[in-house]
This record gives structure tokens, C-alpha cells and sequence, in this order.
């Protein structure tokens, strides 16, 4: 089966599917561009046994530090995008990522939240939709300011008039007590996007349909710095952006039978 599956994408490559990406940190592709304002660092560095990203949120960055026009909350999102290539992941695609949660971020007193956002293939940036799921711990009630924290998973659903859905990490995983990793996924079946916590379901946005325009174009990472004074520092390995798993196996067979044809 891996033959031909190598062999199907191969033929998929050469017709002009793209596929996305795989970006495992080892070193970080230059792919990875500034979006709003970017982040005092985004390296690769060694960590928890292996080659990762590290994401740092300065404290020199913040919104009371920026110089205009960069001084309100809009910039406060820090990081880098990055796309997927000219031809997008095509429909469906899944969206991941493994983010590493700390001890402090489920139950300390500091706010936290890094987030993976997908954009989808809208020519237009007015008529662009942008999945999104992160991981934070802030007061949902008065985010950045309020003191009530709580550790939540997020989802954008952009139908809802409140669109920044927040789900208690711990209601979905009850065992996930912090210091491990985390794997954050988004897939679009061609009408809703279901988002998705260590493989576990935490949201469905059931009417994207209208809104998403087909393929995952682009890929960002963004951390929020909350001008607390001090830095903030995360990681994240394995961000993929690919043609969803299924999809991709039937191409590459269908792609495989072509070349069984050619060879006839």
C-alpha cells in the first residue's frame, strides 16, 4: 500500500494537486513569514527530547510598548503564516498541530493562548474564512483583564454572534493535567468543520458550507501577547496541512489504477 501511495501522490504532484505540508521544526522553513506582527522569537530549538518550534511573545512587544500604528489589540496576535502552495490542500482538508501545554497554563494565574488559523482559497480577503482552534487560560468573561481563569480549547465559528467558542479542556479530556502535548486538528468535509482535541470532538461548526471557499490556503500560528510585562514562551511541533486522510488515500488509488492502465 505505501508504494502506492507514493506512487499515487507522486501523480497527483505532477497533475498539480498540491498537498500541503508537513513542518516538523527541525530547522524553520522560510516559508514561515511575518502576519500582523511578529513575534520576538520563532526558532527551532531542542525540547522535550526532540527538534521544536519555540514561540516567544515579548514583553517588549505589547500593546503599551508598540509604536502606532501597531498600538491596539488587533497586533496583539503575534506570529507567522505560512501557505500551503499555489493549488491550496484541495476539499476536504485536516489541519494540525501539537501544541505543549504547561502545568501553569491549566491551573496558574497568568494568561495564555496560542491558536493555528486556517485560511481558506477566497480571492477576495473580505469574503476569507478562518478556522481556528487554540488553547488558553484567561477569564472568558473579560478576556486579558478579568481574573476568573480557566483553561479552555477555542473554535471560531463566524455564524454566531458571539463567534470565539470556548470549551473546558478539562470536560474533554479529564485526564489531561498539563506538562504533555496537546494535538489540536481542524478538518473541513466540504460543509462543516469539526474540531478536534488528542482526537477527541470539542465543537462542529455545522454551516461553514456557506462561508468556507474550498481548499486550506494558508497556515498561521499566532500566540496573543497580553502585555503582562513578561515573556511568554510555546511550543509547537508537527503542524501539518494536508488533503483530509481519507480523500487522500482514494486520489492516490485512483491515481495508482491510472498508472496500472498506462502500463497495460
Amino acid at each position: 500500500m505505501k508504494t502506492i501511495m507514493l506512487a499515487g501522490l507522486s501523480l497527483l504532484s505532477c497533475a498539480g494537486f498540491a498537498q500541503g505540508f508537513t513542518d516538523t521544526f527541525d530547522s524553520i522553513n522560510p516559508s514561515w513569514v511575518q502576519d500582523r506582527y511578529d513575534t520576538q522569537g520563532f526558532d527551532s530549538t531542542f525540547f522535550d527530547g526532540d527538534n521544536r518550534l519555540e514561540i516567544t511573545v515579548g514583553a517588549a512587544d505589547g500593546i503599551s510598548q508598540r509604536p502606532s500604528p501597531y498600538n491596539s489589540s488587533f497586533y496583539s496576535f503575534q506570529g507567522r503564516q505560512r501557505s500551503t502552495g499555489a493549488n491550496g490542500t484541495g476539499t476536504p482538508w485536516r489541519v494540525s498541530g501539537d501544541v505543549y501545554v504547561t502545568s501553569d497554563m491549566m491551573s496558574g494565574t497568568t494568561n495564555y493562548d496560542t491558536e493555528i488559523w486556517v485560511r481558506d482559497s477566497a480571492a477576495n480577503e473580505n469574503d476569507a474564512y478562518y478556522p481556528t482552534a487554540w488553547v488558553g487560560r484567561y477569564d472568558v468573561s473579560n478576556y486579558g483583564v478579568g481574573t476568573n481563569l480557566s483553561t479552555v480549547l477555542g473554535a471560531f465559528d463566524a455564524d454566531l454572534g458571539n463567534p470565539f467558542v470556548e470549551v473546558g479542556l478539562s470536560s474533554v479530556l479529564p485526564l489531561f493535567t498539563g506538562n504533555q502535548w496537546l494535538n489540536l486538528a481542524m478538518e473541513y468535509d466540504g460543509s462543516k468543520v469539526d474540531y478536534f482535541a488528542n482526537g477527541v470532538l470539542y465543537y462542529s461548526d455545522m454551516t461553514a458550507s456557506p462561508l468556507a471557499q474550498g481548499s486550506a490556503q494558508t497556515v498561521f500560528l499566532n500566540s496573543y501577547n497580553f502585555d503582562s510585562g513578561v515573556d511568554q514562551t510555546y511550543y509547537w511541533d508537527n503542524v501539518n496541512a494536508v488533503p483530509e486522510p481519507a480523500t487522500m488515500t482514494a486520489l492516490a488509488l485512483g491515481a495508482a489504477a491510472l498508472l496500472r492502465r498506462k502500463k497495460k
